[in-house]
Formats: C-alpha cells, structure tokens, sequence
C-alpha cells in the first residue's frame, strides 16, 4: 500500500506535513511502480531499473514470507521535483486514493488521532485549473514553555522566524502559534505602559 506508520504508537514526531506523503507515495506508486502486479520472484528480478533513473539501487524485492514484490524505495529516495510535476502529483486522483487508503489505514491501526491531525494540521489548495498551490500548510511540534514573559516570547518568536527565513524564504507565509497570540497583547501592553510614564 505504500502507508508509512511507525510500529509503537507512543512514537510520534510532532510533524505533519503533506510533503512527506507526497515524497511516500512517489517511492511506493511512482518510482517503484514496476514491482506491483509481479507475481513471481523471477517478474520482481527481473525489473532492472526505476522510474527514475536517479536512485541508485535496485527498485524491487521480493518477500519471501508474503510472496510480495515490492518497491525498495523510501521516501529518504525522494529527489524532489520540478513544481509542475508536484504539483501534478498534488492534483491526481491516484494521491487522492492513496491519502484516502492512509487515512482507512490508520483507523484501521487504532491510530484515529494521526488521521484526524493529518486533515487538520497539513494541507494545501490548487489553483481553479490545478496548476499551481494557491495555498499550503505545515505543522510541526516546536516544544515551548505554555507560559512566558514577554521578552521570552518575543525571543522564541525572533528563533523561529530567523529559521524560517534561513530555510524558506522564497516561500513567503508566515509562521504562527497559540503563544503569538498573546505576545502580541503582551507587546501592546508593555508600549501602553511606557507611553503612560
């Protein structure tokens, strides 16, 4: 099926981002694509190279066990794509019946939680003619303290977005959490203040 979970349900990475699922189901449906539908151990061998001629390694095994030809390609595989191939992927019916069958799989695994935060916390939108994003969305644990002073706030906010910067600039966007909100309060009050003096 290609759906990727870890084996203890406790491990979770706090990340969920479509762009992994894409990277998934490229490795799985797309480069590995030859090794579906080979019923025997000879068919698997015999597929001699991937989709992409960029992985260096052999695209199929074959499991002894389930009688099961399978793609050896994960996504750490993924070399990225040009955005019109991306954005393809984003808009085929194949991506969308395989988040459908992650999705089944998860409930399937007892893991109702990770379906429910993978519809609410990553996402994106096409434009009208599916050509291009009109809109994405990532989120990822950053582990701050539930309680800070306005300078530890404003501190946390400036780290994060000088990461953003470094890593996604030309992405433009901006990042956002429940401690911003009352950051910026807290900003307001502390300009109130020194303006009352």
């Amino acid at each position: 099926s290609g759906v990727y979970i870890t084996d203890d349900v406790l491990c979770a990475t706090g990340r969920y981002c479509f762009m992994e699922e894409v990277a998934r189901y490229w490795a799985f449906h797309i480069a590995g694509g030859e090794c579906k539908g080979r019923s025997t151990q000879g068919e698997c061998g015999s597929v001699t190279s991937c989709a992409y001629d960029t992985v260096d390694k052999p695209c199929c095994a074959w499991d002894t066990d389930f009688g099961l030809c399978y793609p050896t390609l994960a996504e750490d595989d993924y070399p990225g794509l040009p955005a019109n191939e991306f954005v393809s992927i984003l808009g085929s019916d194949g991506f969308a019946a395989y988040l459908n069958m992650r999705r089944d799989t998860m409930y399937a695994y007892v893991r109702e939680f990770d379906a429910i935060f993978d519809q609410q916390l990553t996402g994106y939108r096409l434009s009208a003619d599916k050509q291009s994003l009109s809109m994405a969305w990532a989120t990822f644990n950053a582990t701050y303290p539930s309680q800070n002073t306005v300078e530890q706030a404003n501190d946390w906010y400036d780290r994060w977005e000088a990461f953003r910067i470094a890593h996604a600039a030309n992405l433009g966007g901006f990042q956002t959490t429940e401690l911003y909100k009352f950051m910026v309060t807290q900003n307001e009050m502390v300009k109130a203040a020194v303006l009352g003096v």
